[in-house]
């Protein structure tokens, strides 16, 4: 179980990493009669992570399981792909885009104040339908729990683990409303106006970490099958 929380927890904790998702849930939970649109917008969220994963993992469990020792080429040729994309990806994200960051934050505000459940749902839906950097992240942590040796158990409760991680973006929120009450909204604004005007900043350091974290762990694998 130890190998699959060394992949689940950090790439989970980084697809968690959405600046955007974050705010605008948290502007929503800061509104009067929070909880339909919040329930919505996670829920709408969520579907395509799911079917992505559940499609993905079927995939890769019908794959022939690498030998104990061998060189697992398919997962370390995703680990490297993936790593040194986020590493370019991150010396873009890092250089300054006021104009790119405000015109984001302003949309996302516009969309939290008004509209029905049905309306929030299809945002969340739509928010990560096209969020390449969660697909791309999870792609790497469903491949080696489908791989895994483990028992099925181990790996039903690592894909929990995941998931669990990667909506953190969507339940957080809601527990910091549920705490802190109505009385503490302008809390829950100010936390999402920062996060909003450091969307970018937030972004290409987890992608930096991420890319040195893919492309160093495939480096070490290749080391640690070639000493065998």
């Amino acid at each position: 179980m130890l190998p699959l929380l060394v992949t689940v927890i950090p790439l989970g904790l980084a697809a968690a990493v959405r600046p955007g998702l974050f705010a605008l849930q948290l502007l929503i939970v800061g509104q009067p009669h929070w909880w339909p649109r919040a329930r919505a917008f996670a829920v709408g969220a969520a579907v395509p992570l799911l079917a992505f994963g559940a499609l993905v993992f079927l995939g890769f469990n019908q794959l022939p399981k690498p030998e104990p020792g061998s060189l697992d080429i398919l997962g370390i040729s995703i680990r490297t792909i993936i790593g040194l994309a986020f590493l370019a990806a991150a010396v873009w994200l890092l250089i300054s885009h006021p104009r790119l960051e405000q015109k984001s934050a302003d949309f996302l505000k516009s969309k939290a104040t008004d509209g029905s459940p049905r309306d929030f749902f299809i945002l969340g839906l739509v928010m990560n339908g096209k969020s390449l950097t969660s697909f791309a992240l999870l792609l790497p942590a469903l491949h080696d729990i489908a791989i895994s040796r483990e028992r099925v158990l181990w790996q039903v409760l690592a894909l929990l683990l995941l998931y669990a991680l990667v909506f953190t973006t969507l339940w957080l929120p809601v527990v910091l409303a549920v705490v802190l009450g109505r009385r503490n909204s302008g809390a829950l604004a100010k936390v999402s106006d920062y996060v909003l005007r450091h969307n970018f900043t937030i972004l290409g350091a987890m992608f930096l970490i991420v890319g040195l974290y893919l492309t160093g762990s495939a480096a070490v694998l290749i080391a640690f099958v070639s000493r065998l």
